[in-house]
């Protein structure tokens, strides 16, 4: 049975995606092929562990070349079933990445008997496979099983917070000899219109030379750099680790008829069978060498694998089976040479002395001592031989002094045989082949190749020519190309069929493909317009998915400005998201990931000494459960208007919340921890994020109005506890964002906040920036002063682009220190970590460096402004008034740009001019926080919604704008009916839609949808428009 390396791979210019290069031996299996469990268990275990796998359309930190579909995740269990003797992964490389163990029907690789280089453990550490990361790569999990059906199941359970720990797979692929079809596609076209060339590479990835290689071609294929055919192409010797690449061009004339046409090309060779006497090489790493001294490193230097010293006397052994070889080196300006050594032997039982050249050996071995032999061993200086032989005393002299003593010292012995050189004045770093001759026997030399010094020398394979005993083979490549003809061409019946545009077939006849054509003579053009779509997504990535609506709304920080550049060049518009009427927080430390989130601090005159643009109370604010009789709130007067002995004069408003609950109570009940009487969420403990526990059941209930029974709840939102924590800001307690003040105008302002830093940063395009910055030496954890010190900067315009030019630089000696590898940026805070890999110029306290970079600026279609509704937080005129204009006057400094508000209909009608789109959100749906449920509103919401329809209704009377319905539900298929509900009752509004789960982070699909329910009405709505040229 042939294994995956027995055979010469054939692989094409055109890629699956990315660089995964078409293999014509492999069955390709995509991401739709692996099937993606996030809840599973380990084998041998019954504990469920929950993860969660991510699908995205490729790294987008990559050039859109290098880009491949993947999926990733931390926890996650993946499965492929298929057929044939082997089974290879493609995993994404980054350094801290995670792993994956492998299991083939049920058990490890390395248990089934016969496998050949099984993988157990898989990992995308780039760290691991000596790659600098942000790169894909081909692993063979198992080889030599049965060729029959199997089960890939590979289990992941990484740990690593933060970035790290991800398994990253693109596709498997499945290698069988027999596989030797081409597909591809060809536009009817003539070669002189249109070149469609394409490359076959032919690679041996095997140990052993394949000889006398051939390819013979039809006469449809040409090279492509003459039009010639390429007849036969004789490729001669392909060597182990080697490739030969032939580009060919199909002939086309533009005549030929669509459809399949196949054409079979011929490729022969000798493949060695057996071992004995056999041609052969080594390549570096290859498992029968061996090694001596630290200073060997590989690297691949295309299309060579090459490895070297730059250590006096470290070798590398080897046997050669021939009376001579070939040692292929690469030459440049000042590098060393290798000395070629032969015919070692090892003694044991020698006496070295620590100082002294003199060596006593045994005295059999003393007719093998020769004047000239070099010596090495423990103690023995490199690259020592033998001056002088003694036979009277059994011992010998060395060209140096041992630098160690011992009475049994096993010592080796060789023949020094020639020096090769990889110098060459001119320098070019190219590649030469070196033959050395003079081995003693025919075959079983042993070999060395030895570092004469410093300079580094470098080899990249040796070969020798044997007694080779092959077998000759002969195989048909089935070149199947499909030809198609070039839209444009007549086409009738243009209409548009669930959402998508069709149109009936051409006729046959009715084009001359025999001529180049194009637009020029074209006499009629319509456009026929769909129902736009759109879709809300604040999660980074999905652009793949972003590119199938018309308009998205999604989070500026994870963004960049060549992806929304990317997006509008599909003539998708992009609207961003600010939140205007609450802010969220930062982190406590901005050196610390894990450190708490906290009110910006801005001017520190606000609240608690945060930005005085946070709001404290006033304009009518209340807390959730204070009683409607507090005079507080609407006359500022600490009374009550019942003049009720009962009324609280303690706290800040007399309310029902147990005094044993407090502001931030709701992170404590939501872990399942208890309250200050002792109670959980599972016994008396009620509360949600504003509203603290009013459970009047409790046996420890006590409320600060002493259970006052003239108590009415007020119909206000504030979070409970919130006017008694003076420190602190008004805080929205769901998303642990701060309530803002839109009424004052100065420059520390709230309206200066968004003009000078959210606005700019989504509507301007990136500033280039160039600085020298002085590191700083912060101390993170004082136990730990080792791990715990970060060495670092901050860049002084936040936020950064980082598909932007992003570079780090010592600006004493110009050194640039790798992104990711020694460095990485929190892009939000413009936070930058130094930490330099062993052989990078070590980063200290005070040092100068050079930070080139673009602070952010995404230059998007418009604002999705969210959070308007924090009106209703606070009803009071002149906090409406602000909000209001607030709004209109940002848009005036912005009258190009689109904005969207979401809700805030309690000035709708004041800020509607402004405004080319509203959002509605939940008009349909809910979410049920507590118990993870999706359900329809209930009536009293309905009719609240109702009203709000009416007066959309009226606006749009009078204004142009269009209504963006968002609603949730889950994405499975219990989620489907409440879909096709929401979508029914939004378009029947003419209203767009999209429903998407609560947290907004998994966008479905965009699907076609057909409405029959009568005409739509909508201000983008365009039915059909005819042009007629003259």
């Amino acid at each position: 049975m042939a294994g995956i390396n027995d055979y010469l791979h054939i692989i094409s210019s055109e890629s699956y995606s990315g660089e995964n290069f078409i293999d014509v031996r492999a069955k390709f299996f995509g991401l739709e092929n692996i099937t993606q469990d996030a809840i599973f268990s380990l084998p041998g275990t019954t504990k469920l562990i929950s993860g969660e796998w991510v699908a995205e359309g490729g790294d987008q930190s990559l050039p859109e070349s290098m880009r491949e579909p993947r999926i990733l995740g931390k926890k996650g269990k993946l499965t492929v079933k298929f057929t044939g003797t082997n089974i290879s992964i493609r995993l994404g490389l980054n350094p801290g990445w995670g792993a994956g163990a492998c299991y083939i029907d049920g058990v490890k690789p390395s248990a089934i008997a016969g496998a050949k280089t099984p993988a157990d453990t898989l990992t995308c550490n780039a760290e691991a496979h000596s790659s600098w990361g942000n790169e894909y790569r081909d692993f063979l999990i198992v080889d030599g099983l049965t060729n029959a059906q199997h089960t890939l199941e590979i289990y992941c359970n990484n740990l690593t917070e933060g970035s790290g720990g991800f398994f990253v797979v693109t596709c498997c692929k499945v290698f069988a000899q027999a596989n030797l079809t081409r597909l591809r596609d060809l536009w009817v076209l003539p070669n002189q219109t249109l070149n469609q060339p394409e490359t076959l590479t032919f690679a041996n990835r095997g140990g052993v030379d394949v000889k006398n290689v051939k390819v013979s071609y039809p006469v449809s294929l040409l090279d492509p750099a003459t039009s010639a055919s390429l007849g036969q192409m004789v490729l001669g010797t392909i060597g182990a680790g080697q490739s030969r690449a032939v580009p060919m061009l199909p002939l086309m004339t533009g005549s030929e008829t669509t459809g399949l046409h196949r054409v079979a090309i011929t490729l022969e060779g000798d493949y060695p069978i057996g071992t004995a006497n056999a041609s052969g090489s080594f390549i570096p790493g290859a498992t029968d060498l061996r090694y001596s001294g630290n200073s060997w490193a590989q690297d691949n230097v295309f299309p060579e694998l090459r490895e070297y010293a730059g250590a006096a006397g470290d070798f590398v052994a080897m046997t050669v089976n021939a009376n001579q070889f070939t040692l292929r080196i690469q030459r440049d300006y000042g590098w060393g040479k290798f000395q070629i050594w032969k015919d070692n032997f090892s003694v044991a039982g020698c006496k070295t002395t620590s100082a002294s050249a003199v060596v006593t050996i045994p005295v059999a071995q003393m007719p093998n001592m020769v004047v000239g032999k070099r010596v090495s061993g423990t103690g023995i200086p490199k690259l020592a031989s033998i001056l002088t032989v003694n036979t009277a005393d059994n011992t010998i002299t060395l060209s140096a002094n041992a630098t160690a003593t011992s009475t049994n010292r096993a010592l080796e012995f060789d023949t020094y045989l020639t020096v090769v050189s990889c110098a060459d004045e001119a320098g070019g770093g190219y590649f030469v082949d070196v033959t050395v001759t003079g081995l003693t026997n025919p075959t079983a030399n042993k070999v060395k190749l030895v570092c004469e010094n410093k300079n580094p020398a470098v080899w990249a394979k040796v070969s020798w020519v044997g007694l080779d005993p092959v077998e000759h083979r002969t195989e048909t490549i089935n070149y199947d190309l499909t030809y198609k003809h070039v839209p444009p061409f007549p086409i009738g019946g243009l209409r548009i069929e669930n959402g998508q545009a069709t149109w009936d077939p051409a006729e046959l006849g009715a084009i001359d493909v025999s001529k180049p054509y194009d637009n020029s003579m074209i006499s009629r053009e319509e456009l026929v317009s769909r129902f736009p779509t759109y879709l809300v997504i604040y999660q980074p990535g999905y652009l793949d998915t972003i590119k199938q609506y018309d308009l998205a709304v999604v989070d500026p920080f994870g963004m960049t400005r060549k992806q929304v550049r990317e997006l509008q060049a599909m003539g998708i518009k992009v609207l961003l998201y600010v939140s205007f009427g609450e802010e969220d927080g930062t982190l406590l430390d901005k050196w610390d990931p894990n450190s708490a989130q906290v009110p910006w601090v801005g001017d520190g005159k606000g609240p608690g000494g945060y930005a005085s643009y946070y709001m404290k109370g006033g304009y009518g604010f209340g807390e959730m459960s204070e009683c409607e009789h507090d005079c507080q709130r609407t006359t500022g007067e600490r009374k009550c208007a019942k003049n009720n002995p009962k009324y609280n004069t303690n706290l800040a408003r007399c309310t029902a919340a147990c005094q044993l609950d407090w502001r931030e109570g709701y992170l404590a009940w939501d872990k399942g921890a208890a309250c200050g009487g002792g109670f959980t969420r599972d016994n008396n403990w009620v509360r949600d994020a504003s509203k603290a526990c009013t459970n009047s059941k409790c046996p420890k209930y006590a409320p600060p109005n002493a259970k006052c029974t003239e108590y009415q709840q007020a119909s206000v939102w504030g979070q409970d506890f919130s006017m008694v924590t003076t420190t602190y800001p008004d805080e929205n307690g769901i998303w642990s964002s701060y309530y803002v003040d839109p009424v004052r105008r100065d420059n520390t302002s709230w309206f200066a906040r968004l003009r000078d830093y959210y606005l700019p940063l989504i509507f301007k395009e990136p500033t280039p920036r160039d600085e020298i910055l002085t590191t700083l030496k912060v101390v993170l954890d004082p136990a730990d002063l080792e791990t715990g010190t970060v060495i670092g900067m901050e860049v002084s315009f936040a936020p950064v682009d980082e598909d932007e030019p992003l570079s780090v630089s010592d600006v004493a000696t110009g050194f640039v220190y790798g992104k990711g590898l020694e460095w990485d940026m929190d892009p939000k805070l413009g936070v930058i970590k130094m930490h330099p890999t062993e052989g990078s110029p070590v980063v200290v306290e005070g040092q100068r460096l050079r930070v080139q970079y673009s602070s952010k600026g995404l230059g998007a279609d418009g604002v999705f402004m969210d959070t308007v509704d924090t009106v209703d937080i606070y009803p009071d005129e002149p906090y409406q008034a602000g909000a209001a204009g607030l709004i209109n006057e940002l848009k005036a400094i912005w009258p190009t740009k689109s904005f969207c508000s979401n809700r805030g209909f309690s000035i709708l009608d004041r800020i509607i001019q402004s405004c080319e789109y509203v959002m509605f959100e939940t008009f349909l749906s809910e979410y049920d926080w507590e118990n993870k449920v999706y359900f329809k509103i209930g009536p009293e919401s309905k009719a609240w919604n109702d009203e709000i329809t009416l007066q959309l209704m009226q606006l749009r009377q009078k204004n142009v704008f269009d209504v963006l319905a968002l609603n949730y539900c889950s994405n499975g298929p219990e989620g489907d009916e409440l879909r096709e509900y929401i979508r029914n009752e939004s378009t029947k509004r003419g209203w767009i839609s999209w429903s998407s789960e609560i947290m907004l982070n998994k966008p479905l699909p965009n699907t076609p949808y057909a409405d029959n329910s009568g005409p739509l009405r909508t201000n983008m709505w365009k039915v059909h428009k005819i042009n007629r040229r003259k």
